[in-house]
């Protein structure tokens, strides 16, 4: 089965708001799950090269898509919203959460630290902007460890109680 990506960068949040707004949210999407890339780190992003070798590494894997967005914040070059598998289709990212929730992946080890303040401010202002636009509630943003107990995205230092109380407030 071919791979669903096209790689499409946003440098804003109000840019990605400008892409998203005028798109009917497909039927599908019910849900967030939050990741973190773990590999690349923030320190190894590279914007498009970045997102080239993981359109490669899910080709190579045979999955017919990948995560939906990318959040790169405090990166060296490409910072923003990087799109990979359209929100059109379902992702590949989450195990049984992948048939009803929209992927997002963090850009950076979190097993290791909690979200530095620019990359926190992205996250939620992505999440936040998801939920409204999908009309998704806070419940129904998780962490991939909650789809798949085996990992431990978005980061071991990422408390989802935490993280969906702060989204429920607005």
């Amino acid at each position: 089965m071919p791979l669903a990506w096209h790689t499409i960068h946003y440098p804003t949040l109000a840019a990605y708001e400008a892409a998203l707004l005028p798109f009917h949210k497909p039927a599908w999407i019910r849900g967030i799950t939050l990741h973190h890339t773990w590999k690349p780190t923030r320190a190894q992003w590279r914007g498009k090269r970045s997102m080239d070798t993981l359109e490669r590494y899910y080709r190579g894997l045979g999955w017919s898509g990948g995560p939906h967005l990318f959040v790169a914040a405090d990166v060296p070059q490409g910072a923003g919203i990087w799109a990979g598998t359209p929100l059109a289709v379902p992702g590949v990212h989450a195990g049984a959460c992948n048939s009803s929730h929209i992927g997002i992946e963090i850009v950076g080890n979190y097993d290791l630290e909690p979200w530095p303040p620019a990359v926190a401010e992205l996250v939620y202002g992505l999440t936040r902007l998801l939920m409204r636009w999908g009309k998704i509630p806070a419940t129904r943003v998780q962490g991939h460890r909650e789809c798949l107990p085996n990992k431990s995205c978005p980061g071991w230092k990422i408390d989802m109680k935490a993280v969906r109380a702060r989204l429920a407030r607005g």
